[in-house]
């Protein structure tokens, strides 16, 4: 069996954080609100029921120009990675997805926003996902900003894990003598 995209049947197959993509093939992330079912039997599309969605951003749109709802047997779901299966957080990295790569989350680690600009980690969470959808508000905002996840370091919560200076730097009695 592969690992292709499916149509949702219900709006239960489409919870907040969700990947879907449009018929147009418009991609999209449900938001977890507007939910719900046209319940007028004399509308030509009673019986329907239709999720809100964050369209990724289409540059230069009005605010608030991506927030739709659409109808979810329209809707395709991504089955890839739609986000943190161990803390149960939704992918909504849109458009920044292939320059804001997620780490893996580990038990009992903490993930950061390294922003470059700012010259250190801005906010972290116990879920990468979770720093990733949060940077990915700030780069919505700020498209020039240079952020990336790491892991933060268990002992020194200022450095990143894999390159921290306090545990992997050179001892000071070799700089000068």
């Amino acid at each position: 069996m592969t690992n292709q995209p499916a149509t949702a049947r219900t709006a239960a197959d489409l919870p907040k954080g969700t990947r879907v993509t449009t018929p147009e093939g418009r991609m999209g992330t449900v938001d977890g609100y507007d939910v719900g079912r046209v319940n007028n039997p004399d509308h030509v599309n009673y019986g329907r029921e239709y999720v809100g969605v964050e369209m990724d951003p289409i540059e230069g749109a009005a605010p608030g120009a991506n927030r739709t709802r659409l109808f979810v047997d329209e809707l395709t779901a991504e089955n890839r990675d739609s986000g943190c299966s161990r803390h149960h957080v939704g992918d909504r990295r849109g458009a920044h997805s292939e320059a804001l790569p997620i780490p893996r989350c580990e038990s009992g680690a903490t993930y950061g926003v390294w922003d470059e600009l700012a010259g250190g980690f801005t906010f972290a969470v116990d879920c990468a996902t979770e720093a990733a959808n949060w940077a990915t508000e700030q780069l919505n905002e700020d498209p020039d900003g240079e952020m990336t996840i790491k892991a933060v370091c268990r002992e020194h919560e200022k450095q990143p894990a894999a390159t921290c200076e306090e545990c992997y730097g050179d001892d000071e009695s070799d700089d000068e003598g």
